[in-house]
Parts: C-alpha cells; structure tokens; sequence
C-alpha cells in the first residue's frame, strides 16, 4: 500500500500510483484541475449545401452525412465507399442583392444572378461618400472618391511629379564637423561633403582623445613659375598641377647627347634617365652584368677560318662547322679502329640435323637455320 504525496491518505490501486486523485496529483505539481478549465463556447454555423443552422462547440460545414455526400456529388469528388449512390443535388430558388430578382440554381455559394451584378454590387459596396477637397496643384475644389485622392485630374498629378524632380527646394544648414554653411540636398543631411562625415567618425566616435598635429606652413618658390606660395608639404615644388606638366614637358624638349654604355655610340636622350641607344643594347647589357661582366674574347673556328667574339672561348663559330669537322677527322677512325677489334674470319661448319656446310663468325653456332633447330630439338624431346 502507498501513501498520497498531497493528503497522506492510502492510495488503493495497485503499482507505482503517488497520489490517491488527479486533483492531488495537479496540486502537488501546481496545476490547474480539470474542473477549474473554462467551457467552450457554444458557436453558431451555416450548413455549406443545405443552409441550416449548427450549433456546436467547433466550426462544421454540414449538419449531417447526406449534405455532405452531395457536396462530394457535386463538386465531382469520388468516395472511397464502392457501395455509394450518387445523389443529385436539388435546385434551389434565391434572390439577387443586387437587382433583388428571383434565380434557380443548383450551387449553394452562388449569390449573384449573373457577373454583372457581382461587379456592380462590388463597386457599390466599396464606394463611400465624396468629399470636398483643394487640388495641390491648381488649387481648385473637386469631389474626391478616396481619401488619397489628392488632385483633380491625372495631369494636374503628372505636371506636380514633373516639378518634385526639376525643382528642389533650397535648404543652408551648417556643416556638424567643420562649421561652414551648405546648401542641403535632404532634410537630413549633416555634413557638408564624405571627408567631414568621415572625420567625424574617426576623429570623434572612434578616437575622441586624439589630437592632430599643428600644421606648420612655409612660403616656397615654384620651380616653373617663380611664384611664392604657401605650403605645409616639404615634398611640393610647384604653385599647381599645371605648373608640373609643363616643367616635364619642357625637360624632354631640352635633348642631350649621350654615350651609349653597350656600344659606345652617340644618341640623343630626351630624358636624363635614357642610357642606352635601343633596348637591344639594354638587353645585352644587363645580361652581360647578371653574368658578371666577362671580357669579349676573339677566336678563329677550326673549320672556316672565321673570327668570333664571344665573352667565352670557342672553336667553331657554328654547328654546321662542328658537325663537318667531326664527320672527316673522329669518327671515320673511331669506327675503323672498333670493328677491326671485332671482326673474325668466316669458318665452314657442318650441321647437326641435316649435314650441309655453312660459313659463320661465331663459334657456338651449330644449326644453318632455325628450321634445323626447331627439328633437332622436338626430336630430342619424343625420345626422352
């Protein structure tokens, strides 16, 4: 026997039961009961086929298995049930809201007698009393539908959003960052330009305790020009940039001759960076330096006869040169040489299958021909 965790009375049933009740069981864990929970309200509902009143705690849409058979009928479902007869619906008469004229149908959400009247009744219902309002555009009084309707005529609108983007109207605000006074695209804008908004956001929300350096200005004289100006760049030799594109200009006019450090020819250099008289005598040069400068050296090729220069020493001046060199003086006596050494005089032998002579080179050579062995050698094999 147990005992109820909420009361202390025994718990009659058998197993694991804590408590004697449900009631104690929802106390114990600070529940509501079930006979404290609030009814359903009872709600009223309109059959979808024949039109009946429904009352009920929950929403239905027929009153009884027949309607709703019939609506299946009739909207062309099919039932699983086999043994199923189909009933057809019955015609009904109704009254048009619109044009109150009497109509038979067969469908149960038909309301209007014909589409018109849907349209018609549609607009009625949707539209309200008319108003007295001012166009904002000629400022005339006119009756309005709706209570957006703000001009008289649709040209009256287009001539007013032609003006909104033609004409902006003139706002000076002062700048929050800098101070100075600017005219104001928007109604919300702040700053004068995206410098000042850039920083104010740097300067003043992110580092609020940074201080800038004081700018020390100086008066200099351009280079072009000869005017004085102010400055607080050291690097800036020149009053504007037009004063710079014409002193280069100049500069390359002002040509000079030049050694070339490859060749050694006269060029003339339009700039005081030009070196070289081409870009071959460039390229010669810097590979020559990444080589480490090697002096040019002058030879004879042992075929020809012809000079080289080159910054190694060589024999040929070609490979064609190389090649017919060879070709008379090393290989012929190389090959000559290396076959006397192998080369052996021709013996008569005799066959060991068939008997008949032969002549051959080589000593452990005992059959004329393959056939020969191939006849020896399965011969061999039977008898074993």
């Amino acid at each position: 026997m147990n005992i109820c965790k909420q009361c202390g009375k025994e718990v009659t049933a058998e197993g694991r039961t804590l408590f004697c009740s449900a009631e104690c069981q929802v106390k114990f864990y600070g529940k509501k009961i079930k006979s404290d929970y609030v009814k359903k309200e009872k709600v009223v509902s309109r059959c979808h086929y024949c039109g009946k009143k429904i009352i009920g705690t929950a929403r239905k849409k027929y009153c009884n298995d027949k309607c709703r058979q019939k609506q299946r009928y009739y909207n062309g479902k099919k039932t699983k049930n086999k043994n199923y007869k189909k009933i057809p619906p019955t015609p009904t008469i109704k009254v048009c809201p619109n044009c109150e004229k009497e109509f038979v149908t067969d469908r149960n959400d038909k309301i209007y007698c014909c589409v018109k009247c849907q349209s018609e009744f549609g607009t009625k219902k949707n539209r309200k009393e008319k108003q007295i309002k001012i166009c904002k555009w000629c400022d005339k009084e006119f009756l309005a539908d709706r209570i957006t309707n703000n001009y008289c005529s649709p040209e009256c609108k287009k001539n007013r959003r032609r003006k909104r983007f033609i004409v902006k109207k003139i706002i000076n605000k002062i700048c929050k960052y800098c101070g100075k006074e600017f005219v104001a695209n928007a109604s919300n804008q702040i700053f004068c330009s995206i410098k000042c908004f850039n920083k104010y956001r740097y300067y003043i929300i992110e580092k609020p305790n940074y201080v800038p350096k004081e700018k020390i200005y100086k008066t200099k004289i351009c280079k072009y020009c000869g005017k004085e100006f102010i400055t607080h760049l050291e690097s800036k030799k020149y009053c504007s940039p037009k004063c710079t594109t014409q002193f280069h200009k100049d500069a390359k006019r002002k040509s000079k001759n030049k050694i070339c450090k490859n060749c050694g020819k006269e060029f003339i250099a339009y700039s005081a960076s030009f070196q070289y008289c081409s870009p071959e005598c460039k390229r010669i040069y810097v590979n020559l330096k990444r080589r480490k400068i090697i002096p040019v050296i002058t030879s004879i090729c042992q075929w020809c006869g012809k000079e080289i220069k080159y910054h190694r020493p060589r024999k040929f001046c070609n490979l064609k040169c190389n090649k017919e060199y060879n070709k008379k003086y090393k290989y012929p006596i190389k090959k000559e040489n290396f076959n006397a050494k192998r080369r052996k005089e021709k013996i008569i032998k005799r066959c060991i299958n068939c008997g008949n002579e032969f002549y051959t080179n080589k000593d452990y050579r005992k059959y004329c021909n393959l056939n020969c062995a191939k006849e020896y050698k399965n011969y061999k094999n039977k008898n074993v």
